[in-house]
């Protein structure tokens, strides 16, 4: 495995050079456990190096079981039509089917976009009196998202040391430095947790009435310093680049199922601003 010694100190490229759920099928760490509401569970039998056969648990997220475990009182509101339901769950799938990012401070920020566009949605088509409930279903998905999140951390950086500890005395700093993000990954106070916060408090500010697009715009030069800093890496701008580029995009194709225009983010596809309300 190649090991980007950067990971821990800047926190721009991902934890491994493989795909995290690449990364765990070929680990012998035990895989993290998600809610039953966020996956499908199969097991799969798998011949380990030592020359055993170990079950594991193979997670599949399926949006459709995220909907129906978390919003599927939807379905139930009389005062929606049959077309509005089905529009709300068009734009609610929409929203919860992140695209693939390639940091994870990226996949951090689709969590605190998510939320924010769900709770876009509920003031735009939830009739007042659901609107409680909404919040609960929305706040429960953060919860659990962000569990996930922090576990897939902790199973990364203890599979990381692990690695650095069975490797000469030279790599002995590399599997300190993983140890002590491992140790701030579980009290919380890591650096990509800590930006997480930061993204869900500055998607929180938008104000949805007015300023929607030039907010979404702040956080997304929030989510481009807290990934640089300082750095010329001109590779790391393009990743960088791209996936704004990609939570731009998830934003457009969300806001198409609202009754109400919110306005567009300039895209490659598409690069003038769509202020019209």
């Amino acid at each position: 495995m190649n090991i980007d010694n950067r990971v821990y100190s800047n926190n721009i490229r991902d934890l491994s050079s493989q795909p995290l759920s690449e990364f765990k099928e070929n680990s012998r760490i035990p895989k993290v456990d998600l809610t039953e509401a966020e996956a499908t569970i199969r097991q799969k039998e798998k011949w380990m190096p030592d020359g055993t056969l170990q079950a594991q648990l193979i997670v599949e997220r399926t949006d459709r079981n995220i909907y129906d475990s978390y919003f599927s009182f939807i379905d139930e509101i009389e005062d929606l039509s049959a077309k509005e339901k089905s529009l709300i769950r068009g734009a609610l799938l929409d929203s919860i089917s992140a695209p693939s990012m390639e940091t994870t401070d990226g996949k951090a920020l689709l969590i605190a976009q998510t939320t924010f566009e769900l709770n876009y949605l509920k003031e735009q088509w939830i009739p007042a009196e659901y609107q409680e409930q909404m919040n609960t279903a929305i706040q429960q998905l953060e919860s659990d998202r962000f569990q996930a999140f922090d576990a897939e951390l902790k199973a990364t950086y203890q599979q990381l040391y692990e690695i650095m500890s069975n490797l000469p005395e030279r790599f002995s700093e590399s599997a300190e430095s993983y140890a002590k993000a491992l140790q701030e990954v579980e009290q919380g106070t890591h650096q990509l947790q800590t930006a997480s916060r930061q993204y869900l408090a500055a998607f929180k500010s938008i104000d949805g009435k007015g300023q929607l697009i030039q907010g979404f715009e702040q956080v997304l030069q929030l989510f481009e310093e807290t990934q640089l800093g300082s750095t010329s890496d001109d590779v790391l701008r393009r990743i960088v680049e791209d996936q704004k580029e990609r939570a731009r995009e998830h934003w457009n194709s969300f806001s198409g199922w609202l009754p109400q225009r919110a306005g567009r983010l300039p895209t490659q596809y598409a690069p003038a601003y769509d202020l019209k309300g």
